[in-house]
C-alpha cells in the first residue's frame, strides 16, 4: 500500500514520531555526551583525591634521603640537648663581646623561643670543657681574653698572631682576616633576630668579588654596614701573599672593607678568607673563603707572529716619517703600524702612507690608504695608490701649468670669496665654474684614474707571470691632499680626495671671512657599506668615471692650517663609533686636541711631543707610532695618521 493510501489518523502519528526523533537528535543526544563526559572528570577526580589523601608524606622518598633526614634531625636534637656540664647563671649586665659559638651552627624557626634565652650558651663564666666532652658543645671565650686565645690556636698550628689580625688567615694563601667585634647586648636589644652570626655569614654570602685584571686598578668595597646594629669591625688586613699579588686590604669607616690595588699575577686558589673571631672546642678559628679571579690582560693574549711569505710584496710591519714643509711654517707628522688582529696571525700590514714636496711649485703633496683585509695583495694596491696618485698630480701641477693657474687672479679671489661665504661648505652649483675654469677638476680626475690604472698594470703583470691575481686582489681606500700657500690671496689653497672608510679633516682658521670663524671642515663623506666591514674602493671600476671622482673631489681656503688630519679607519672605528661621527666636525676637534694629544680610555698617556718645541718632526713620528699601539677593545686592524700641523714655537 502507498503512504498515501494509509488512514489520515495514522498518517500523522507517523509525522509526530519522525519530529521527535529529530528533536532528539538535535539536541539530546548532545546533552547525553556532555553528561557523560562531565561524569568521567567528576569520577576521576575523586579517585585521584582519594589516591592523594592515602599517600604517606615520604612515600616517594628513596631510602637513603629518608635516612640521611632521620640523621640531620637527630644531630639538631643533638645539638640543642641541654650540656650535662651545669651552667651557672649570666651576670646582670649581659656583654656579647665574648661570645663565641661553636663553628657549627644549626637554627630553625622552631628555635626561636629558645634563641631568646640562647644568652646561657654565650656566659663568659661558663666552665671550662671537661674531658671527653663533644664537638658538639661550645666554646665560650671571655672578650678579654680573646687575644691570648688566639695566640694558643695559632701557636699550636706555629703561625704567629700579629695585633693586626693578620695572622689569622693561611700564611701561603692571599687573604684577609676580619675580626668582629660584637657589640653589648643593650645596643641591640631590639634586633630583630639574635642569631648574629647567621646574619654575619649571610653578609658575607652577598659579596660578589669583580673579576679583576692583571695590570688593571681594582677598587672593590665590601660593606657591612647592614650589621652595624650588632658589631663593629676592629682589624681588617691582608697577609704578605695578598700584597704580593698587587692588593692590600684597608678599612673604610667602622663596617666597610675596601680591597684595592693593582693585580700583578693570576691567583690559582680562592684568595679571600675571612675569620669571624671565635673559635670551635679545638681553638681554630671560623673561616669563609671567597672566589676571587683575576683574568690576563687581554692585550697580553695577542700574538705578534713575524710574516713568514710576502708573496712578493713586501711590506714592514711599522713606518714613521716626520718632515718640514719646505718654505712654509709646517710639519707632516706620519705614522703606521700592523693591526693586532694582522699579528696574531702573521699577516702583513695593509696600510701605507706617502709624501712629497715639490720646492719648485710650492705644491706640498700627502696620502693615505688602507689596503682591504680580504684582498690577498691588498698591500701592494695602497702602495701603488699612495705613489701614483701624487706622481700623476705632481706631473700635472708642474711649473707651467701652476703659473697658469695662479694667472687666475680674478677667479681664485672669486672662488674664495664665495667659499668663506658659505662658510665652508663646498657646493657643486656654485663650485663647479672655478673647478673648471682653474682646470683643478680634470687634473685630480686623471691623477685618481691615473692611480686606478696603475693598480689595474700590477695586477695585470702578476697575472701574465704567475696567475695568481685579478683586480680586486690589490683593492684599496684612498685619502690625498695637495696643499699650497697662494700669496695672492694670503691664503693656503688645498685640494683633496677621499674614496672609501677613514677619514680626513681640515682645521682651518679664517680670520679674513665676515665674520672670521674658525672650524674644522670634513673633507669628504665616508663610504660605508650595506654591511658592516664594507667601503667603496679606488680599484673598483665604478670610481673612475668623471662624475663618481667629482663629487669625492673638496677645496678649501683658510688663512692658516692648525691641522689636517688624514687616518685609515683603524682610527676611525676606535674614536668614532658611527658614520654620522665621522662627519661631525666637533668629534675630530675633540680626538685632536684631547684624546690625541692629552689621552683617553683607548690611551692614558697621550701623545703630548706633538707640541713639544724641543722634539724634531721625526722624534713627532716616532712618538706616534707608539700611540697608535693603543688598547681598544674590538679595532685591532691596522692603523695609520698622517697629521700636517704647524712647526711647534
Amino acid at each position: 500500500m502507498a503512504p498515501d493510501a494509509l488512514p489520515g489518523d495514522f498518517h500523522h502519528t507517523i509525522e509526530q514520531i519522525a519530529e521527535v526523533v529529530g528533536i532528539a537528535e538535535e539536541f539530546v543526544l548532545p546533552l547525553i555526551v556532555v553528561i557523560l563526559v562531565f561524569m568521567i572528570v567528576l569520577l576521576t577526580f575523586l579517585l585521584t583525591r582519594k589516591v592523594y589523601k592515602s599517600r604517606r608524606p615520604d612515600m616517594s622518598m628513596s631510602d637513603e634521603d629518608r635516612k640521611r633526614l632521620l640523621e640531620e634531625a637527630e644531630n639538631c636534637m643533638k645539638y640543642k640537648r641541654t650540656p650535662e656540664r651545669p651552667i651557672q647563671e649570666p651576670p646582670k649586665a649581659e656583654d656579647l663581646t665574648g661570645a663565641f659559638p661553636s663553628e657549627e651552627i644549626a637554627e630553625s624557626e622552631s628555635e626561636a623561643e629558645e634563641r631568646k634565652s640562647g644568652t646561657e650558651l654565650f656566659s663568659e663564666e661558663s666552665a671550662p670543657l671537661e674531658a671527653g666532652e663533644t664537638a658538639d658543645s661550645p666554646v665560650v671565650i671571655p672578650s678579654e681574653n680573646l687575644a691570648a686565645v688566639q695566640e694558643t690556636a695559632f701557636r699550636e698550628t706555629d703561625t704567629s698572631v700579629p695585633s693586626s689580625g693578620v695572622g689569622l688567615v693561611d700564611p701561603s694563601k692571599p687573604g684577609i682576616a676580619v675580626v668582629f667585634n660584637f657589640l653589648p647586648k643593650e645596643s641591640h636589644k631590639d634586633w630583630p633576630d639574635s642569631n648574629f652570626f647567621r646574619q654575619i655569614k649571610e653578609a658575607i654570602d652577598r659579596i660578589d668579588f669583580p673579576v679583576g685584571i692583571i695590570g688593571t686598578p681594582y677598587e672593590f668595597e665590601m660593606d657591612f654596614s647592614s650589621l652595624s646594629g650588632i658589631l663593629t669591625i676592629s682589624t681588617a688586613g691582608g697577609n704578605e701573599m695578598l700584597s704580593q699579588v698587587g692588593l692590600n686590604a684597608r678599612m673604610r669607616g667602622n663596617n666597610r672593607i675596601v680591597l684595592s690595588g693593582t693585580p700583578r699575577e693570576v691567583p690559582q686558589e680562592e684568595i679571600i678568607a675571612f675569620v669571624f673571631p671565635y673559635f670551635s672546642n679545638k681553638n681554630q678559628p671560623h673561616r669563609i673563603a671567597k672566589p676571587f679571579l683575576v683574568n690576563a690582560a687581554p692585550q697580553s693574549l695577542w700574538k705578534d707572529i713575524p710574516v713568514e711569505d710576502y708573496d712578493g710584496y713586501k711590506n714592514e710591519d711599522n713606518a714613521a716619517q716626520g718632515v718640514a714643509v719646505p718654505r712654509l711654517a709646517l710639519e707632516v707628522v706620519a705614522a703606521s703600524v700592523r693591526g693586532r688582529s694582522h699579528a696574531h696571525v702573521g699577516k702583513p700590514r695593509d696600510d701605507c702612507f706617502y709624501m712629497e714636496f715639490d720646492e719648485a711649485t710650492g705644491w706640498n703633496y700627502v696620502a693615505v690608504a688602507d689596503g682591504a683585509g680580504s684582498a690577498k695583495f691588498s698591500r701592494k694596491g695602497s702602495e701603488i695608490a699612495c705613489h701614483a696618485v701624487i706622481q700623476s698630480l705632481r706631473a700635472s701641477l708642474c711649473v707651467e701649468n701652476t703659473k697658469k693657474i695662479f694667472e687666475k687672479t680674478i677667479t681664485l679671489s672669486r672662488w674664495k670669496a664665495e667659499f668663506l661665504k658659505h662658510n665652508g661648505m663646498a657646493d657643486p652649483s656654485w663650485e663647479n665654474e672655478f673647478v673648471t675654469e682653474t682646470q683643478l677638476g680634470a687634473i685630480f680626475h686623471k691623477a685618481v684614474y691615473d692611480a686606478h690604472k696603475a693598480i689595474e698594470a700590477e695586477s695585470l703583470a702578476r697575472a701574465n707571470s704567475q696567475g695568481d691575481a685579478v683586480l680586486k686582489d690589490y683593492h684599496t681606500t684612498l685619502l690625498c691632499a695637495a696643499f699650497r700657500f697662494v700669496e695672492d690671496l694670503n691664503s693656503y689653497l688645498i685640494a683633496s680626495y677621499w674614496v672609501g672608510d677613514g677619514g680626513a679633516a681640515l682645521f682651518a682658521d679664517n680670520g679674513q671671512a665676515t665674520p672670521p670663524w674658525s672650524k674644522v671642515l670634513v673633507l669628504g663623506e665616508p663610504d660605508g657599506g650595506e654591511f658592516a666591514g664594507q667601503t667603496r674602493f679606488l680599484t673598483m671600476p665604478s670610481e673612475i668615471f668623471p662624475d663618481a671622482i667629482r663629487k669625492r673631489l673638496r677645496f678649501s681656503f683658510c688663512d692658516h692650517i692648525n691641522a689636517m688630519i688624514l687616518v685609515t679607519d683603524g682610527i676611525t672605528d676606535a674614536f668614532f663609533p658611527s658614520e654620522s661621527a665621522v662627519e661631525d666636525g666637533n668629534r675630530w676637534s675633540e680626538f685632536y686636541e684631547q684624546k690625541l694629544k692629552e689621552g683617553c680610555e683607548e690611551e692614558k698617556n697621550g701623545c703630548p711631543v706633538l707640541d713639544d718645541a724641543a722634539a724634531s718632526p721625526q722624534q713627532k713620528a716616532d712618538a706616534l707610532r707608539a700611540w697608535l699601539g693603543f688598547w681598544s677593545k674590538g679595532n685591532h686592524d691596522d692603523r695609520t695618521m698622517l697629521i700636517v700641523k704647524p712647526r711647534s714655537r
